[in-house]
């Protein structure tokens, strides 16, 4: 037998010795519903805002988002929405998991990103960030608009 032969079949023999791969997936590839859920939650409470309810958005939003003041909140968003119009178009552009998020504590959060469109303004980039409720629920625990 050749000197070859023997490189081959040793190689052969160390892979299957070696055993499974270990394939590492991404978060997208291991819930893929889960994400589904998590892009119509966030926007069913976007659509909130685009109806003008305010209050109902604060109300449905996480305890993380309402550890700030609610009138505040109502203040500052309804200011930005009048001076943006009617919402006219919304795209998701990127979504991802995270462990930290500015101020908040370690932990699970989702974060998506969308270009939106409204009349008074050409083109906005929307922010929301998820975190798990108690209970095990995703609600929103943040939201920026740029």
């Amino acid at each position: 037998m050749s000197k070859r032969w023997f490189v081959v079949f040793g190689l052969m023999l160390a892979i299957l010795c070696a055993g499974p791969t270990r394939v590492v997936l991404s978060l997208e590839q291991v819930m893929p519903a889960e994400e589904a859920m998590l892009v119509d939650v966030a926007k069913e409470w976007m659509g909130l805002l685009d109806k003008g309810k305010y209050d109902e958005s604060w109300d449905k939003a996480g305890a993380l988002f309402r550890s700030g003041v609610k009138d505040k909140w109502v203040g500052m968003i309804s200011s930005a929405r009048i001076r943006s119009g009617p919402m006219v178009s919304r795209r998701l552009l990127e979504k991802y998991f995270v462990e930290t998020l500015p101020g908040a504590p370690v932990g699970e959060y989702y974060t998506l990103i969308f270009a939106t469109a409204f009349a008074g303004n050409a083109s906005c980039i929307e922010m929301v960030n998820m975190s798990k409720d108690p209970e095990g629920k995703w609600r929103v625990a943040g939201y920026t608009m740029k």
